[in-house]
């Protein structure tokens, strides 16, 4: 970020079409975990080239993907260049089904008057939403960290990604303690400290006094607060992200468990997957039609075998 000599950042729109060298290159939102993800259609003298990104077909703004599928397939691929994340997966939870299984966990913590904490990928404007609405329908207010609320203040006005607004005190901005004993600005980014003062921040100070009245996200990063918010003894923490899948995610997830285990949390799983499961990604293969297609982005290339006339599969990397 003070980098002089910074790419320089062009923006396009979905459908828009512009030169790379001398390809013709047309960009498509489609839908995913965080806003922006796009596919493309490169033009080339061989033929045309489609590269999906990541995508799915089972969340809210599922729409885009399939307004790329039609193009992608009038194009004619010769080659399909698709990710395969979960290409072994049946079937993925949708938007609406995290939703109901966290708006199921409010309740019975306000029925406790419990204290209720939720962790999910912060640039996930979807997630945020959901939560929003979980806060809401449970009467409880959601506090955001300050990160998402600068990504919030980002993406104002933007109408294909609405959020709820942080100026109409719809959702509460959490500002953490950084310096012992109190709070102190010098402590803050300079980015962050714009929400020193913000009339609608909060502190742990209001959240220990009513923790019934909140739906308080904490990641990693933040789990230390519950030192501060000292919640009451089996209050509920709502994981909406994945699962861990890799040597150093175990570790992470250990640690929030001992976190968890040493307030006396409950743990609940709810989440949806930004990546196409395998009986979308078959279908996404099946409208396109392709000549031939290219699995990247996946642990098992060879589940791609027979799904299109012919399958390039890369060859898996050696390590020396």
């Amino acid at each position: 970020r003070y980098d002089k000599n910074a790419r320089t950042v062009i923006a396009h729109q979905s459908g828009e079409k512009f030169k790379v060298g001398s390809l013709e290159v047309s960009i498509w939102n489609v839908d995913h975990s965080v806003p922006g993800a796009s596919a493309y259609i490169i033009k080339t003298l061989a033929g045309n080239i489609v590269y999906t990104g990541d995508l799915r077909l089972h969340g809210t703004h599922s729409h885009l993907t399939e307004q790329f599928i039609e193009q992608a397939a009038k194009a004619e691929p010769v080659v399909l260049i698709i990710e395969g994340t979960n290409i072994d997966e049946e079937k993925r939870a949708s938007e609406a089904e995290v939703g109901e299984k966290a708006l199921r966990v409010a309740h019975l913590a306000n029925q406790e008057k419990a204290a209720l904490f939720a962790i999910f990928p912060a640039r996930d404007t979807d997630r945020l939403n959901t939560f929003y609405q979980v806060a809401r329908a449970s009467e409880r207010k959601l506090v955001i960290s300050t990160k998402q609320a600068y990504l919030i203040d980002l993406l104002e006005g933007i109408p294909e990604y609405p959020s709820p607004s942080l100026e109409k005190g719809e959702v509460l901005v959490h500002l953490q303690r950084k310096w012992w004993p109190e709070f102190n600005e010098q402590g803050y980014d300079m980015w962050e400290r714009v929400y020193f003062n913000h009339p609608h921040r909060i502190t742990y100070h209001e959240i220990q006094k009513s923790p019934q009245d909140y739906l308080v996200y904490l990641d990693f990063y933040s789990i230390k607060e519950l030192i501060d918010i000292n919640p009451p003894p089996g209050s509920h923490y709502i994981h909406s992200r994945s699962e861990p899948f890799s040597e150093d995610m175990n570790i992470d997830d250990e640690l929030l468990n001992n976190w968890l285990a040493l307030f006396k949390l409950q743990r609940h799983q709810a989440h949806a997957s930004g990546h196409a499961s395998g009986p979308e990604l078959k279908e996404i293969i099946r409208a396109i039609n392709p000549k031939k297609l290219l699995p990247v982005h996946t642990l098992h290339p060879e589940m791609f075998e027979g799904l299109a006339k012919e399958v390039l599969l890369v060859e898996e990397a050696k390590e020396y």
